[in-house]
């Protein structure tokens, strides 16, 4: 798996945010994953067990170009996922971009006014990452 860490600036051209809302309307996600920890197993039991919920957005393609420009422009995280034996080529992996919590929200509100899509889960997205921000919560 080839992954770059380097964080990117944010753009503010407008042009290129509308194009990045493109993408991300047509091949992107929200999600609010679940994270679920396990400490101190003592047998079959665990004694502590704890969960939380955090934001995350990505986009995944084939080909590199698109989730290049979005990670120059927004940026996160890109990597590459190898998958299946190479045989294919074409469709032996995927380039992935992906960024999470405060840093997902800055990008959904640098896309939000182009989003056509993707809008009401945007807004949900920002709505979550606020209260959980205002509650000062674990979640």
């Amino acid at each position: 798996m080839l992954s770059t860490h380097k964080e990117a600036r944010m753009t503010d051209d407008p042009v290129l945010l509308a194009y990045c809302a493109g993408l991300f309307d047509g091949e992107g996600y929200i999600t609010i994953r679940r994270w679920v920890q396990q400490r101190g197993k003592e047998g079959t039991e665990y004694r502590y067990r704890s969960m939380r919920y955090e934001l995350q957005l990505g986009l995944n393609q084939v080909r590199p170009e698109a989730v290049f420009t979005i990670y120059q422009a927004l940026g996160g995280r890109v990597w590459w996922n190898q998958r299946g034996d190479g045989r294919y080529a074409k469709y032996s992996g995927r380039w992935s971009w992906d960024v999470d919590s405060v840093k997902g929200v800055a990008c959904l509100q640098a896309l939000l006014p182009y989003l056509r899509i993707k809008r009401p889960e945007a807004e949900v997205a920002i709505a979550f990452q606020a209260r959980k921000a205002n509650a000062n919560c674990w979640w």
